[in-house]
């Protein structure tokens, strides 16, 4: 006899949006313990079209032995995966889908509806008043900069807007910052946080889509003479010593941060 699911875990619960990257937990009862045969996905279906969201294997390593196997025992299975780009939005039943590559044994189980909404990604780049286009780690574009020359005063509160585009996706979520720099490089005001305030992760990103992500730096009541610079980049707050991501394309690659020279007027 199969093992079969008995309950399923969402995270984040539905709705959902294409391309969002959701995590399912199923826990399982079994008359055998499970083995790397057997495989599982879960799918969004609705007649006339399926859709896989996650798949994988019921045991990673190996179980105990039948012998030891207590009848009717139960067990955890976990995937991540991404809701498929091309879904169309509205409502799907989610569904588990179990096979054996012992048999041709396929069975699947129905477990709920979910609602799929419109995306709410942009993939569309905007113009921008200091263009970059710079790449970080092969992987993040700096397209570039909105800010305000007029807003560059003693004391003021510089709002500044950086354009990101995912150019393939990450596993990690990184930590962007903008420096403000006076003409000796030293840091005048700064601010670092997860891209749109801790909203859009850059693990969550997805190829060609566009992040507009704001800041705002409070500048010293006395500002020094000259030119000011700002300096931007990502870093990885989760690893020892917060490692930068390198600059791999732009005019002059080999550093991990880009500075523009900011206009005072």
């Amino acid at each position: 006899q199969a093992p079969a699911p008995v309950a399923v875990r969402l995270w984040p619960a539905p709705p959902w949006e294409p391309s969002q990257r959701v995590f399912a937990q199923v826990r399982w009862r079994a008359p055998r313990p499970p083995t790397p045969e057997d495989r599982f996905a879960v799918i969004l279906w609705r007649e006339g079209a399926t859709h896989i969201l996650a798949q994988g294997e019921l045991a990673r390593r190996a179980s105990p032995s039948a012998a030891a196997w207590p009848p009717d025992a139960a067990f955890f299975s976990q995937v991540a995966g991404r809701v498929p780009r091309d879904v169309s939005p509205g409502p799907w039943t989610l569904a588990i889908r179990y096979a054996s590559r012992r048999s041709d044994v396929v069975t699947v189980h129905l477990v709920r509806e979910v609602e799929i909404v419109p995306s709410r990604r942009n993939f569309t780049l905007p113009s921008v008043v200091y263009p970059v286009d710079a790449v970080f780690g092969g992987s993040i574009r700096l397209v570039g900069i909105d800010v305000s020359a007029g807003m560059v005063q003693p004391g003021a509160t510089l709002p500044i807007t950086v354009t990101w585009q995912s150019v393939q996706e990450v596993d990690r979520s990184y930590t962007a910052f903008v420096h403000v720099l006076g003409p000796d490089g030293r840091i005048l005001g700064q601010e670092d946080h997860i891209p749109g305030r801790g909203a859009s992760p850059t693990d969550t990103w997805i190829a060609g889509e566009v992040v507009q992500d704001r800041f705002d730096i409070t500048l010293p009541a006395e500002l020094p003479p000259g030119p000011l610079v700002l300096e931007i980049g990502l870093y990885d707050a989760l690893a020892p010593g917060y490692p930068r991501l390198p600059v791999t394309q732009v005019a002059d690659p080999g550093g991990d941060v880009v500075r523009i020279l900011l206009s005072r007027e």
